[in-house]
Order: C-alpha cells, then structure tokens, then sequence
C-alpha cells in the first residue's frame, strides 16, 4: 500500500530529513520518501494508519495531511497566499529591522549621529535596541517553534539552527541589558543580530518562494488546460453549460472552434481539425474523422464539433500526463542521495562546530562575545536550504519542460539513468515503423493502374483485414470512387472472393489465386506482402505492401550515431525484412525472428558485456523487455500514455523525441552536480571564514539565503536551456 500525505512547514533538506525519520519508526511504515519541493510524502507499507502518521509529523513541528488529488487545484492558490503573508511578515520586520540596524550600526558604519539623549552603550540605548527586537521575533516566531520541537524530537532542521543562533544573540544581550540594569555593567548587544538574521532569512525565503513557484508552473499549465466547463448536447437537440466534474461517460459535448476539450472522447461529426500539442508537442492541427479519438486539453480549430466521452478527470491523457509529471518530480534520482545521506548529519554536526568554536574563541581571547559571535555565524551561514533544493528543483523544472513536448519522465531515477545509456534496443513494428502496412508498388496486368486499383479496392472493401485497408487507403489516396460489392466470403490465411460490378474477382496470396485457376509466373523477390486479384482463372495483376518506416526514425538513427550510442533493431520479422528496415536505419545490430524470451535474453546480453541498455517499444507486446532494460521508452499515440513497464513515454508517435529526451536528462543532471557543488563549496568555504571570526551574523544569513536563491535560479535555466533544443520546438 502506497499513501501521499501533504506537508507543511519544510525549509530545507534536514526538515525533510526529520520527517522521514520520524515516520519511518512507525510500525505500519516499510519506506517513507519526501520531495521538500513539492511538500509531499510518500509511504509505504501493508496497513497505513494515517492518524499515526499525521501525529508523528505533528511532534516534530510540521502539519500533515492526506493528499488527495483535487489538492493540486488549491495548491496555487495556497502558494499565492503564503507568498503574501511572507511579503507581510518581511515588511514588518523591515519596519523594526532597519531603525535597529541604524541605531546599532549607524554611528560606527554610516557615521550617522544618534540623538543626545541617546548615548552610545547606554541602557536607553539598550533598551530601545530590545523594543525593537521583540516584535521581528514575534513576527519570526514560527522559526522558533520549528526548530525546537524538530530538536527535542531527536532530529534537527534550518530552523534549529536558525532559532539556536538567533535564540544565543538574544539571550546573550538581554543578560547583558539586565546586567545593566541592576549591576550597572555594559558589554557587547547583539540585538541587530538577532533581528537582523530573522529579516534576511525571511527576506531569502521570500525570494526563494518567487523562484520555486516557477519550478512548479509546468503542472500548472497542464491544469489551466482542462476548462471549467462543457457544452453538453441534450437528446432533445438543446444545450447545455455544465461544470467540467460533472460530464459523465457517453455524454455528447459541442466543442466551438478555439475552445479546449472537456474530456477525452470519440469524434461524433463527419470531419474535425483539432490542435494536440499539448500531448504530442506537435504544432500543427490534426484532421479527425467519424470514429477518431480526441484529447481532453486539445483545441478545436475550423468548424464546431460535437464528440461522445469517453474518459474524464484523471482518467483523460492529460489527468495521467499531469499524475506521471507529479509523480516523477516526486520520487527522488540516485543522485539525490548524496544530500539525503548529508542532511542526516549536516545540522547536529554543525551544532557541534559552533559549540566547539565557541569554546575555543572564549579560551584563546577570553571573550564571551567573540565567542557568541562565531558561534552564531556558524549556525547561521551553515543552513543547509541549498542543499535541500539542490535535486528537486531541477528535476521539477527539467521534467516539467520535458512534459510540454510530449517526454513523460516516470520518476527522477529514470531522467538520471537516461543519462547513462550506451545502447538502444529498439522493436521494429509501431516503433520505428508505423505499424501500418500500405501499398507500396501496383503492378496490373491489362488494365491501367487506376482501374486495377479501383476493382481491387472494391473487393476489399468489405474486409476489415490490415492489408484489405491497406488497398482501401492507396484508392482513397488517388481519390478513387469504389465500386458496390456483394457475396464476400473469406477464407482464413489466404483470401477472399466478392462479386464487384457483376465480375467474380478471387484475391489474396498466391496459393489462392492459384487454386481459383490464375497462372502466377516469376513472381517478384521482395520481403514485402504480395497480394493478387484474379478474375474467372485469370490474373489482373498485384500490388506490394509493406510496413513503412516513420518520418523521423532515419534522422533518429543517424543522431544516435553522431552520440557514439549502439543501436540493435529487434523483429520477429523474418529476416529478409528486418535486415531491409535495418540496413535502411544503419543499425548496428539486426536481429529477425524474435520472440519476447529472445528480446529478454538480448537485453541481458547486452547488459553483461557493459552496456547500459535502453528498449524502446510499443508498451504492450514488448512490456517484458521494456521492465528489464536499465531503462523502458515507450511509443505512445499520445492519448493512451498510461503505458505500465515503460520508464519514458513519448507521446505524439514521434521516435525522435528521444534525443530530446537525452537532451533534458544531459542538462538536468549537469544542473544537479552545479547545485550540489555550489551548496556543499558554500558551507566548506563559508563556515572557516566564520570559525575565523570574519563573518559577522548578518553576514552569514544574507549569504545563507543568497545560496539558496541562486541553486533554485540556476534550476529555471533549465527553462531556457531546453527551449534551445533543435528538435523540441518540432
């Protein structure tokens, strides 16, 4: 059993940390992930008590919810309004901040003059630098409530350290201020400090905030994609306007031209011209017939038309195109793992730096105030936000981007993976081919070529046989008008005869037409189907057809070359096919004849001589070997992507997007080793200077929050840097 709960109050990696900590102790939880970007946690185990879970991360600070999928309508709204009670609570502290800092700093930074009745180092002076403090720690407060139930849980989070250093500032100068009071010493204050930090730190999550919102925009936009409501045709002709929640299956809906389809579901009317590259990343508009799927999402272009549902919500393409991007942003990538294991013990070591560089500045200087200062600095410039962003932000916006041009990446592991990939495996039929047969050569015997085609394509037109509709189609590409059939029969596996204009025609393979008294002499050398037309004994002629490639999978294979990646082309074609589509590709392998234990052992064939192998198929007949490669593509129509064993699914029917999908993996990975880098150079380079007393608190979290906001900007180039793609704007 698989549960998602909602969390709230994460800041970086060690909250997450915390939280996953604390579930995983319970009895009823196998595994517990969370994804600090997206606020959400994922367990695993046989019988989930959500009660114990909420109540667990309840302990430790945060709030915690069942997520349910009608969560993502609010979440936009919710970010907004948080976005704003941060801006409010800046604000605030701003207005107390910076009076503090004029009159800490001012004299001795600014050589601003302090009025005379407010003497340096006196207790007004004390006193009114304290009134100033107390509110921006109210306003802060919620980074004190955090911190210290994440640290008498037996954990420790940003917030711990941000409320311990703030928390020793504080403390310290207000026993100094007492002292004042009563024993009329004076000593260092370090209110502006205290006040200070908290208004950077909110001031960097502010930030920060604007940032990741635009991380998560990818999902947002496939959301405003489904209307809020549907015209619905009544039996009675009448319409209706009714909210989109409420359209059931077999509903008929009118679509006006500009408007955007409710729901996945068959076209109804004679003709519809309908925009699709919203799944399929293909700009120009797709032409419908009588019986042809639309799109939920996609946009009528032409004249209005009315189609029949046949799947709503979550159940459309586009409901399973925005649950894979969700899910994929979710589950972590290997490399997350490095943070993870960092996060773990990043803060109690931290804790431990500062208390020892404490103790060792009060013993060399005999200074309790150098002492506090370090201590603090530490703390504060050793916040590990950029460490936590440093993984989810790039693979949010990176299979974010990928999804709007039609790359459904299954989780995070796979755009990793992907990256890695030495050797492609690909099935032939649907994948690199378009899986459907037509005529490819007419060759009639006493008749031109349009007659021929004419008689033939009658016969045929009462067969729903492949290779009948492959006739049918080469006479309606020639605008052909076909002429009434009777008294079809088929016989199984080899032809059929049908009465067409009062003449008995025998068509079908040459053993057939043979037994119906035709003379086939030197038939032609082709790997291609052969079918015959024969009327009363004698032959009329005979047309090839083939399966043909698709229109991007020679430049797929020349691309594939050009990236020194291995190709292997895998049919249970007999060989003389496989080897003409193979030659036609440049493959670097061909295999005939396989069946899907062959395709398995091929995969583990490839797999034990070093490759990492990626199999690209169809998603069904191929399912076995798509599980067992390091990685499964699968090609997709772009209505149907829930496609189980795949890792990739490409929708749109374009094999193309591979590279594309090599692209987005490359540069989010690279991305990810940047943010990495930047997060962990930061804390190995900052927290000597502040050991060494060189960086002053404020310092420290202006740097602190710096960090973070430029690992989250670096995750938008993303952005950018794949909308430079050759391919992705096709």
């Amino acid at each position: 059993m698989i549960k998602t709960f909602k969390i709230g109050g994460m800041h970086c990696a060690a909250c997450a940390a915390s939280v996953e900590r604390v579930t995983k102790k319970l009895s009823c939880i196998d595994s517990a992930q969370v994804n600090l970007l997206t606020e959400k946690l994922t367990v695993r185990g046989d019988e989930i008590d959500d009660a114990a879970v909420i109540a667990a991360v309840e302990r430790i600070g945060f709030t915690a919810a069942p997520y349910e999928a009608e969560m993502r309508k609010t979440a936009a709204v919710q970010k907004k309004n948080e976005q704003k009670q941060q801006l409010t609570r800046l604000i605030l502290s701003a207005v107390f901040a910076i009076p503090l800092i004029v009159l800490a700093m001012g004299p001795m930074v600014f050589h601003l003059p302090l009025p005379a009745w407010l003497p340096m180092h006196s207790l007004a002076y004390a006193l009114v630098q304290l009134a100033l403090t107390i509110p921006i720690l109210i306003i802060g407060r919620g980074f004190f409530v955090r911190g210290m139930k994440a640290l008498f849980s037996g954990g420790a989070s940003m917030d711990t350290l941000i409320a311990v250093g703030v928390g020793t500032a504080f403390l310290y100068s207000l026993y100094m201020t007492i002292r004042m009071i009563f024993v009329h010493t004076e000593g260092m204050l370090y209110y502006e400090s205290a006040g200070m930090i908290l208004t950077l730190v909110t001031l960097g999550k502010y930030f920060e905030s604007l940032c990741m919102a635009r991380t998560t925009r990818a999902i947002e936009e496939l959301e405003a994609l489904k209307p809020e409501t549907a015209t619905v045709v009544m039996k009675d002709g009448s319409t209706k306007i009714i909210p989109t929640a409420e359209l059931l299956l077999k509903d008929r809906v009118l679509v006006r031209p500009g408007e955007r389809l409710p729901a996945d579901g068959m076209l109804i009317d004679a003709h519809a011209s309908v925009n699709e590259s919203m799944l399929t990343g293909e700009s120009l508009p797709v032409e419908k017939q009588t019986g042809d799927a639309v799109a939920c999402g996609s946009i009528a272009e032409g004249a209005a038309f009315v189609f029949e549902v046949t799947h709503t919500g979550e159940d459309t393409g586009l409901g399973q195109m925005i649950r894979m991007v969700e899910e994929a942003q979710n589950e972590k990538a290997p490399i997350a793992r490095l943070a993870d294991k960092i996060s773990r013990w990043f803060v109690p070591v931290i804790i431990g730096i500062a208390l020892v560089g404490a103790i060792v500045w009060l013993i060399l200087s005999h200074s309790v105030e150098t002492a506090i200062r370090v201590a603090v600095s530490v703390l504060v410039i050793a916040c590990p936000c950029a460490m936590g962003l440093a993984t989810p932000t790039a693979i949010m916006v990176g299979t974010g981007q990928a999804a709007k041009y039609g790359i459904l990446f299954k989780s995070g592991a796979a755009l990793e993976t992907l990256n890695g990939v030495t050797a492609l495996a690909f099935d032939k039929t649907g994948t690199v081919t378009e899986g459907k047969p037509i005529v490819t050569e007419i060759h009639p015997i006493g008749l031109d070529e349009d007659a021929f085609l004419t008689l033939f394509a009658s016969a045929e037109s009462l067969s729903e046989h492949v290779l009948a509709k492959a006739v049918q189609n080469a006479a309606k590409e020639r605008g052909l008008k076909l002429l009434p059939a009777s008294d079809y029969t088929a016989i199984s596996g080899l032809g059929a005869r049908a009465s067409v204009d009062g003449r008995a025609l025998s068509f079908g393979n040459q053993a057939f037409v043979e037994t119906c008294g035709a003379v086939v002499s030197d038939p032609p050398e082709t790997d291609a189907s052969i079918l015959y037309l024969a009327e009363n004994g004698r032959l009329l002629g005979y047309v090839l057809v083939s399966d043909t490639l698709r229109s991007d999978s020679i430049e797929l294979f020349s691309k594939l070359r050009q990236m020194h990646k291995k190709t292997v082309l895998l049919s249970g074609d007999r060989k003389a096919t496989a080897e003409r589509i193979g030659t036609m590709l440049g493959a670097d392998e061909i295999l005939s004849e396989m069946l899907p234990d062959d395709k398995l052992n091929t995969i583990d064939r490839l797999r034990a001589s070093g490759e990492t192998v990626a199999m690209i198929g169809d998603g069904v007949n191929d399912a076995p070997a798509l599980a067992k490669a390091d990685l499964g593509f699968a090609v997709s129509d772009g209505t149907d992507v829930a496609v189980e064993s795949a890792d990739v699914i490409l929708t749109g029917g374009k094999v193309s997007k591979i590279i594309d999908a090599f692209r987005v993996s490359k540069e989010t990975i690279r991305v990810i080793r940047q943010n990495l880098f930047w997060a962990l150079f930061y804390n190995l380079i900052c927290v000597p200077f502040a050991l060494s007393s060189l960086i002053e608190p404020w310092m420290g979290a202006l740097a602190m929050s710096f960090s973070s906001v430029t690992v989250v900007s670096n995750a938008l180039r993303l952005r950018y840097v794949l909308k430079k793609g050759e391919n992705l704007k096709k």
